[in-house]
C-alpha cells in the first residue's frame, strides 16, 4: 500500500527536532520532502484512515463535514466586500437615527398624548363605528 508507505517515512529518525515520540498531532517536514500537508496531521493506528488531519488545539468550531465551506475564491472574495456594504448600511441607519432624534421624541411624545386622551375618552373610538 503506498500510503502505508509513505506514512512509514515520518519516523522520529527522520525528524530529529519534531519531538516524534508520541503520535501527537504536528506537521514534520524537511526542506526536501516533496509530500508537505496544509495543516497538522496524525498518523492513526486504523487500516483504512491510514491518517488524518487535526484541529489545533483552541478551535472550537469543526471543519465542515457537510461542505458547508465556500471553495471558490469569487464566492469569498463576494463575501468579503458584500460585509463591507452590509456594515456601511448599519453606520448610515445610526446617522440616520442620530439626525432624526427630535422628530422621533417628538413621535414618542404625540403618542403618550393620544394614548392618555384616549383613555380619558374611550367614546372617541366609537363614533367613526356609529
Amino acid at each position: 500500500d503506498p500510503s502505508r508507505t509513505r506514512m512509514s517515512n515520518y519516523q522520529p529518525s527522520n525528524y530529529l527536532e519534531a519531538d516524534l515520540e508520541k503520535n501527537y498531532c504536528r506537521n514534520p517536514y524537511n526542506a526536501n520532502d516533496t509530500l508537505k500537508h496544509d495543516t497538522i496531521w496524525c498518523i492513526t493506528s486504523d487500516e483504512v484512515v491510514k491518517w488524518e488531519e487535526c484541529l489545533p488545539i483552541g478551535v472550537i468550531i469543526p471543519e465542515c463535514d457537510a461542505g458547508h465551506a465556500i471553495e471558490p475564491q469569487e464566492a469569498r472574495d463576494i463575501l468579503y466586500y458584500s460585509s463591507f456594504v452590509v456594515w456601511a448600511l448599519g453606520l448610515v441607519w445610526i446617522i440616520v437615527i442620530i439626525c432624526m432624534v427630535k422628530q422621533i421624541n417628538l413621535a414618542i411624545a404625540l403618542n403618550k398624548v393620544a394614548a392618555v386622551f384616549l383613555a380619558r375618552n374611550p367614546h372617541v373610538v366609537l363614533i367613526p363605528i356609529v
